[in-house]
């Protein structure tokens, strides 16, 4: 009974407790442009930041070769640390996707399809240095995910199977790292 009652008494209480969060909030929006799995390879990403937790999406395009789709976007968290007047430290996961399909010859039956996707970290810092603008840089680990697949011109069906590596996409083996500049509301 003694138990029923304490769960009663926090539930009541669980609203009264958020709101108290809610008035301590320290929202803020940025948008940055840069480089890194946060920013799709080479992209744009825009970031919710509340307090000292963040949530981003980014879209970009790798471009390096015909074998990595083109476009790329994805989803991450971050993890403000040491905040000071001129910056924060970081700490972000990052997942990323691309798709592509194509033809060889639009009139035939060919078609070959390309999936690839990313998971990766960052530990870094964001710098600010003038109000509303900063500058980040980090590194971390890249996994990469890329499956090709399709029916050539004997009409056989190929398939790669999923190819796992480290790096950032299937010909750029580096790890993962962030380099932007951006603008925070």
């Amino acid at each position: 009974m003694r138990g029923l009652v304490t769960g009663l008494i926090l539930i009541a209480s669980a609203p009264t407790y958020a709101a108290g969060l809610l008035e301590d909030l320290d929202a803020h929006l940025s948008v940055s442009a840069g480089g890194g799995l946060a920013h799709g390879v080479a992209g744009v990403k825009l970031e919710l930041r509340l307090t000292w937790i963040a949530a981003f999406g980014f879209f970009g395009i790798v471009g390096v070769s015909g074998y990595s789709p083109g476009a790329r976007y994805g989803l991450g968290a971050r993890l403000y640390l040491f905040r000071s007047e001129r910056g924060a430290a970081f700490v972000s996961v990052e997942y990323a996707q691309s798709t592509e399909s194509y033809r060889e010859r639009p009139a035939c039956c060919e078609w070959f399809e390309i999936k690839e996707a990313n998971l990766g970290g960052v530990v870094g810092y964001r710098y600010a240095f003038r109000p509303g603008f900063f500058g980040e840089i980090g590194v971390g680990p890249a996994w990469n995910w890329y499956h090709h697949q399709g029916v050539g011109s004997s009409g056989t069906y190929s398939d790669d199977g999923t190819q796992e590596r480290f790096g950032l996409t299937k010909e750029l083996k580096l790890p993962n790292f962030d380099l932007a500049l951006g603008f925070e509301w």
